[in-house]
């Protein structure tokens, strides 16, 4: 009769447990690492032979952390990792300790008028890919109705 600790054993090694717990670490440490603006658009997915595959929330933030690779890599050296991979994705809001504030929150919205409309429908229908256009308007009118101050 094996022992619960030998089976324990064999299936910890059989499931290579350490790469599962230096992603742990990793993932636990990752707002404190990366700070609040990276770790709010981030998360560890997973990682395998020195490579770190992290999901993204956006585009933007992808070209970004691309900038900000080197640096980045620096900073996870202690956890041995070589390579980053960029996923976008849905991130995992595991962090409690992070608090995401609205930026339009404390700005006042201000109705857009005729021209202001004119000028978000002049600006999108050279466009012709339907779901850029779709986020240009949003983005404009966002930008109209938040001035900056």
């Amino acid at each position: 009769m094996e022992k619960a600790g030998q089976i324990l054993g064999d299936i910890l090694k059989k499931h290579d447990i350490s790469k599962v717990s230096k992603l742990g670490k990793l993932t636990d440490s990752w707002p404190s690492l990366m700070g609040q603006a990276i770790s709010s658009h981030t998360s560890p997915n997973d990682l395998r032979d020195g490579i770190l595959f992290l999901m993204v929330d956006s585009p933007v933030w992808m070209q970004q952390l691309s900038f900000l690779k080197a640096e980045m890599l620096k900073k996870l050296s202690m956890y041995e990792v070589a390579d980053i991979i960029l996923r976008l994705g849905k991130v995992e809001k595991k962090y409690g300790n992070i608090e995401r504030k609205n930026f339009y929150d404390k700005r006042e919205k201000r109705i857009l008028s005729a021209p202001d409309l004119q000028l978000i429908d002049n600006c999108a229908t050279e466009v012709e890919n339907t779901d850029l256009k779709k986020h240009i308007e949003r983005l404009l009118r966002k930008a109209l109705q938040y001035p900056t101050k």
